[in-house]
């Protein structure tokens, strides 16, 4: 059960915002003391409300604790516009802006998509400050319910060279605890087949589109991408049905820990957090998609072995940022 306070003269517009959202769960309202009270039993063993509650999202000011709520459950926000809104960036899908609308109505929420600055698809006003809505972002779950494709699983070097972008991913079909990183992936030059945060039980990971778009990973988050989590160990794992394309996964986890544990993933869950947001508001992607092609142009026809690659992905990097 969770416990949230109730702005004045927002109860009663409380009571049917909380129907409509929390569906046929469980909820009581003490209307006399301005509180409302809703069941918040969640599947994630480490994305639930105690992790909600711990992340002090509720108390922050009203447009910042929605910008976090958002960026938490994946959500491309690339900052508060100076009216004190909330932008949505672009690179966000249609299916996004919908689950948005369903989930942050008026007269709570308001949505618009005109005069934007450029860069932003979306805005998002904040009217009144709704803990149930802040929740119900954070913890939206997943439309499947194990692993999430996210796109198409290509291995060819030459599609590798002539995308610019990656594949562009509705949210709510991505886990929790990886959607972010998965969104800002493609603002990267790279492109995901599938995604999994482990629920709680696993580490997380991400299936890549063949060797190029891992490999090319691996090589960011070994040069541009290290400080911003520098405790995050990614680890190659194959799988059978790819030994032609030999993308395979990244499986995420802390360094020096072997076995799972809540603290170790909820350490791993904050990581990706940070390193995903440096991609989003630091306008690392154009940079990066800058190093890509100049990569690309520096190898001619890749080699066959994929640590030769690596190699040159590493070296293209470190001579840009060198010079």
């Amino acid at each position: 059960m969770a416990f949230f306070r109730v702005g004045s003269g927002f109860l009663s517009q409380f009571d049917t915002e909380v129907r409509r959202l929390m569906g046929k769960k469980k909820y009581s309202v003490e209307r006399g003391n301005e509180a409302l009270t809703v069941d918040t039993s969640s599947r994630h063993l480490i994305l639930n409300k105690k992790f909600f509650d711990e992340t002090g999202i509720v108390n922050l000011p009203p447009a910042e604790a929605l910008a976090e709520a958002l960026k938490w459950r994946g959500f491309l926000v690339s900052g508060i516009l100076a009216g004190g809104e909330v932008a949505i960036a672009q690179g966000s899908t249609i299916d996004d802006l919908n689950a948005l609308r369903e989930m942050l109505r008026e007269p709570f929420y308001r949505l618009t998509g005109q005069s934007c600055p450029p860069g932003v698809m979306y805005k998002v006003q904040v009217v009144e400050h709704n803990p149930v809505a802040l929740y119900r972002v954070f913890s939206m779950p997943p439309s499947n319910n194990s692993l999430s494709s996210t796109g198409e699983n290509i291995a060819d070097w030459h599609l590798f060279k002539r995308y610019k972008f990656g594949h562009k991913v509705d949210t709510r079909h991505i886990d929790q605890g990886v959607a972010l990183l998965v969104k800002v992936l493609p603002l990267a030059g790279v492109r995901t087949f599938m995604s999994c945060d482990g629920h709680g039980r696993k580490w997380p990971r991400v299936w890549f589109s063949g060797k190029y778009n891992r490999l090319w990973w691996e090589a960011l988050v070994q040069t541009r991408l290290a400080t911003f989590a520098p405790d995050l160990l990614w680890e190659y794992q194959s799988w059978l049905e790819d030994k032609d394309n030999e993308g395979g996964a990244l499986v995420i986890r802390p360094r020096g820990v072997r076995h799972l544990n809540a603290a170790a993933l909820k350490s791993v869950f904050h990581d990706i957090q940070n390193l995903s947001r440096a991609l989003l508001e630091k306008n690392l992607g154009e940079q990066i998609r800058e190093d890509k092609l100049r990569a690309i142009a520096a190898m001619g026809d890749p080699p066959e072995a994929s640590e030769s690659i690596l190699t040159i992905f590493l070296e293209s990097i470190r001579k840009t940022r060198l010079g």
